[in-house]
């Protein structure tokens, strides 16, 4: 929990899972190794914070239309 910085939530659970993409297919030399952009979207696209919500739009915008 310390190494992840998870917090507990008393009302869901945490599932960690392998890596399923190429992590070098997301890394510039001035970025550090990322998630894809469909996954980064759908993680923000369900969060009921407008400004979360906001970002999803933006990098559905630019990497997925």
């Amino acid at each position: 929990m310390r190494d992840l910085r998870l917090v507990p939530d008393p009302h869901g659970k945490v599932e960690i899972v392998e890596i399923f993409w190429n992590p070098g297919d997301y890394q510039t030399e001035t970025q550090q190794k990322t998630v894809p952009p469909l996954l980064a979207y759908a993680e923000l696209i369900n969060s009921l914070d407008s400004r979360n919500r906001e970002t999803a739009q933006r990098i559905k915008k630019k990497f997925l239309d």
